[in-house]
């Protein structure tokens, strides 16, 4: 990171007419997608750092843009490489995508974690316990069309029935909750909301529910094959 700091390869950009504004890391601050950067060599928009890279024994660079739980990019995340073209194959691009959610998901952890208060490590394990005792209640809040009147779609709002007949809440439990937690929530949650899906549709409504889908599950690389 010295030499690269030296030899001034992410430069402070004040003039938007300048040629460095098309390096990958401020098009992936404009376009909120991931930039790469094939190669240094022969690559105008990059002309003046091409000597700075190969010095540096740089030769391709990936920005990824990393979102806050709003889909705001907050940071972008630069990766260096040390031979042209290292990004973009398919199995690059994957790799830079789950490490965006990766780095993403845990900026919203810790955003929980300075939110809500710290809870003990035997509340912790209380709330786990429920979610793998299947203590996972589904609640549906209609959302409705004002043109008709009529709901079409539900959000499904998970909660957890404790053992004193209590419900907690997502604040509540989701900050003792880890990736793992996650993924076995969302299960739990998809097999529900599938099943009330099918309990509606034959008293004869049509309806679409919404349902959360954390980070850790789209990059969970069995999801694809998961049985509801």
């Amino acid at each position: 990171m010295q030499a690269i700091d030296q030899r001034h390869l992410m430069p402070r950009v004040t003039d938007p007419g300048t040629h460095a504004q098309q390096l990958a890391y401020l098009r992936a601050w404009r376009s909120e997608t991931i930039e790469t950067t094939t190669s240094y060599a022969g690559n105008p928009a990059v002309a003046d750092l091409h000597d700075a890279a190969q010095a540096a024994g740089i030769r391709s660079s990936a920005a990824v843009p990393l979102k806050d739980a709003q889909g705001h990019v907050f940071a972008v995340l630069i990766l260096f490489g040390r031979y042209p073209g290292v990004f973009e194959t398919p199995s690059a691009r994957t790799f830079l995508a789950a490490l965006g959610l990766l780095v993403s998901e845990r900026q919203h952890e810790t955003s929980r974690e300075q939110r809500f208060a710290p809870i003990s490590a035997e509340r912790r394990h209380a709330l786990r316990d429920r979610l793998y005792r299947g203590a996972l209640e589904l609640h549906y809040q209609p959302v409705v069309d004002l043109r008709c009147g009529k709901p079409d779609l539900v959000e499904a709002l998970a909660r957890l029935r404790l053992e004193d007949g209590t419900l907690a809440s997502p604040a509540e439990f989701l900050p003792g909750f880890g990736a793992t937690e996650l993924v076995r929530l969302f299960r739990d949650g998809l097999h529900q909301a599938l099943t009330q899906l099918q309990a509606w549709d034959a008293q004869g409504l049509k309806l679409v529910v919404s349902l959360n889908l954390p980070p850790a599950v789209l990059i969970h690389p069995d999801c694809s094959t998961w049985d509801p």
